[in-house]
């Protein structure tokens, strides 16, 4: 939609054609020095990093166009916001209180959620493995 808007504007294609090539090479050269390798090899870092945003993007929205799943993400997330403002603003900031840590079960929980929304890639890639492999 912003490129449409820009397109409207003469010039203004060029300059954020320019702009976005800019942050491209940055990121490539961030990345090469990082490895310390090829451009090549960064160049294709930097390009499967923006393909894993791109689809943690289309998850969220598979999420924001289901109610049902909306609903179940905002109720499991819910008392994980709770815990953390509490021990946050009333604990630290405020020091009227300690809280304990969240153990056991529940904290493999908050963790699933927490993977799930933020995406960790480990993860996401034993997922995708899981549900694309072939069955027999």
């Amino acid at each position: 939609m912003w490129m449409t808007l820009i397109g409207l504007i003469p010039g203004l294609t060029s300059l954020a054609s320019g702009i976005v090539s800019t942050v491209f090479n940055a990121k490539v050269q961030i990345t090469q020095a990082k490895i310390g390798g090829d451009r090549d090899v960064a160049v294709k870092l930097v390009q499967a990093a923006a393909q894993q945003e791109h689809e943690d993007t289309a998850k969220l929205g598979i999420i924001a166009g289901n109610t049902l799943l909306t609903v179940l993400l905002v109720l499991f997330a819910i008392p994980l916001v709770a815990f953390e403002w509490k021990v946050i603003v009333w604990d630290k900031l405020l020091s009227w209180g300690s809280t304990d840590p969240i153990t056991g079960q529940v904290a493999d929980w908050a963790n699933t959620v927490i993977y799930f929304l933020f995406g960790a890639p480990t993860v996401m890639g034993l997922g995708k493995m899981w549900f694309a492999r072939k069955t027999s």
